[in-house]
């Protein structure tokens, strides 16, 4: 399973380079309009890695729009290939509430106090 994330990773960096180099080249050739813009924070290959990383993707693919819990979001990394702990997701997530970009909600229920969490607006 790591060497997976490896190797995505890897291809994710491959891929960034070759339009870096790219766009070098359309500047050499006097091309006026660049074929990737390099200030999109979401197309960087760093942007994805860990576990808030993942939890952007999920953001970006828009599957927090409406409000979940800790449970299906941590099931729908698993499925995108980020296999982290609860734990460790529960801090990815309270990060990113600090960082206002997600909102925390108590969700009612019987048992131990429970949060969902959505994009924030």
């Amino acid at each position: 399973m790591v060497s997976d994330m490896k190797t995505k990773r890897k291809s994710a960096e491959i891929i960034y380079d070759m339009q870096s180099l790219l766009n070098e080249l359309s500047v050499s050739i006097n091309i006026k309009t660049p074929i990737h813009k390099k200030n999109e924070a979401l197309s960087s290959p760093a942007t994805f890695s860990g576990p808030s990383g993942g939890i952007r993707l999920l953001l970006r693919e828009g599957f927090c729009k409406e409000p979940k819990t800790l449970t299906d979001i941590c099931a729908q990394l698993r499925q995108e290939g980020f296999n982290y702990s609860n734990q460790v997701i529960s801090v990815a997530l309270l990060r990113l509430v600090r960082d206002r970009t997600m909102v925390r909600i108590p969700a009612t229920g019987e048992g131990k106090k429970k949060w969902i969490y959505a994009e924030r607006k």
